[in-house]
């Protein structure tokens, strides 16, 4: 038995296309196809408010919103049963594709993007200039306390 990579890091919308062909809408086991779920947290604005956001790594730490909140975030995840084939590949046993997963929640904050992007500038000029590994930005609102890191 053999088998062939057909795409790495395929969107949604072109893994819904393929499910259509007439061979892969026989599922995983009889049809062949069989789709390795990866899932990540995007960041749109890479760097900018990061220690805010946070992060939520196994080995260490978790910090900021990602880290409290990450039983929220991460959604419902599956155990599957799998059958290791020559050559070193891994097939489920069941047909996993119908089961529908709780969606991570979503978190809205105020973090205003346009004063982050300030802050974080003139943060990363100051750390250049001095040469410091760290530096922190607190912006407050002086008519109601309302703060911004």
């Amino acid at each position: 038995m053999s088998f062939y990579l057909l795409k790495r890091n395929i969107r949604f919308e072109e893994l819904m296309k393929l499910k259509e062909f007439p061979l892969f809408r026989l599922g995983q086991v009889r049809g062949g196809l069989i789709i390795e779920r990866k899932t990540t947290r995007i960041k749109p604005f890479q760097e900018m408010a990061g220690r805010t956001i946070g992060l939520d790594r196994q080995n260490s730490s978790k910090i900021g919103i990602e880290g409290s909140y990450n039983q929220y975030l991460k959604g419902e995840t599956i155990r599957s049963l799998m059958k290791k084939l020559p050559g070193g590949y891994w097939i489920p046993m069941l047909e996993i594709d119908n089961i529908n997963l709780a969606k991570g929640a979503d978190i809205i904050s105020n973090l205003d993007i346009r004063i982050q992007d300030i802050v974080h500038e003139e943060i990363m000029k100051q750390l250049q200039i001095t040469r410091s590994e760290a530096g922190v930005g607190i912006v407050m609102e002086v008519k109601t306390g309302k703060f911004w890191q």
